[in-house]
């Protein structure tokens, strides 16, 4: 996408991803596209770190040295994978399959997640906080998002369930991203 991005201009950049004209900011150019990419460098580093620490500290919290009863290490488990259900039934975004799930984020939900192959019912919103059909009315909500997120990969990862975290944290940077963007909006260039 990035060789296709320099050998002709014109084209659109981001692989499969699709962008929508209403989940871009504009066109960034020369010194303005290094800046956008130093900015994100270090947001994402700061996202990381907080994500490390998070887990660490969650772990340490969780599981003792010497847990020795199955028992109690299977309540755990059962305990964190309820708070996480409850967090997806909250914020339906949180639950990832995927790239499907991925273009949802990366074009501002302006992509519904019900028009993913995998969708998501109707009766697993009826308590969502932000919906996951509707563009995101807000940097606020594109932060509750990422957040939300952001907590149910940590949880999951300290809870030591199976499964990547790559995917996911891209998911999370995608909406902790349009967050930033729209708090930056007023003091960005625009097109």
């Amino acid at each position: 996408a990035v060789i296709r991005g320099l050998l002709i201009p014109t084209a659109h950049v981001g692989g499969h991803f699709t962008y929508s004209a209403k989940a871009a900011i504009g066109v960034l150019h020369g010194r303005e596209m290094v800046l956008a990419g130093l900015g994100m460098g270090v947001c994402g580093a700061v996202a990381g770190t907080c994500f490390h620490k998070s887990v660490s500290f969650l772990k340490s919290a969780i599981w003792r040295k010497n847990e020795s009863s199955k028992a109690v290490v299977i309540g755990k488990k059962v305990l964190l994978a309820m708070l996480i259900g409850y967090i997806s039934t909250l914020f339906p975004q949180t639950m990832f399959w995927g790239e499907p799930s991925m273009q949802c984020m990366v074009d501002g939900q302006c992509t519904p997640f019900s028009a993913t192959p995998h969708g998501i019912p109707a009766a697993m919103m009826q308590a969502a906080i932000v919906n996951p059909n509707q563009p995101f009315a807000s940097g606020s909500a594109a932060l509750q998002v990422g957040l939300a997120k952001f907590s149910a990969i940590a949880l999951a990862s300290a809870a030591k369930f199976p499964g990547g975290v790559i995917f996911p944290l891209l998911s999370n940077g995608a909406s902790l991203g349009h967050a930033l963007v729209s708090a930056l909006g007023p003091i960005l260039p625009t097109a």
